[in-house]
């Protein structure tokens, strides 16, 4: 029984430093305080901006990624269809999800015959053109 003696011992002591402790503490000063809450407060600005910047800026990736896929699909079936001669218009055949809109022109080439033309395929987002893609279409016929 000894043993339980000891360990009991052990914890009262224990105990009492930790309660010894506990009564030495003090509360903090008011500079203290105001100091620590303007540090927190610098940190948590800093943490929302950005916060902000990165979600503004994989928004833009995301248009940007957008436009350039419909610029390219749009381009091929251009190529695709039937030649028509400069200045023109192609019909659009992508489907442009909700906010986007892309138009095809089919421009004549300074000192050139009509079987050459530069086409312009533009995509824009909430009005801003983002991606203007530009290629030659030739009449093989």
């Amino acid at each position: 029984m000894r043993v339980e003696g000891d360990i009991r011992t052990v914890m009262r002591q224990l105990v009492k430093k930790i309660a010894n402790l506990i009564r030495k503490q003090r509360g903090s000063s008011m500079p203290e305080t105001l100091v620590g809450m303007g540090i927190l407060g610098i940190v948590g600005v800093c943490f929302l901006t950005s916060l902000t910047t990165g979600i503004h800026a994989v928004g833009t990736v995301d248009a940007q990624a957008t436009a350039q896929l419909l610029a390219q699909v749009q381009m091929e079936d251009t190529k695709n269809q039937d030649y028509l001669v400069a200045p023109t218009t192609y019909p659009t055949t992508v489907n442009a999800p909700d906010g986007y809109s892309v138009t095809v022109a089919a421009l004549s080439l300074p000192d050139a015959d009509d079987d050459i033309q530069k086409i312009e395929v533009t995509v824009r987002h909430e009005g801003r053109v983002l991606i203007v893609l530009e290629d030659y279409k030739v009449n093989l016929l």
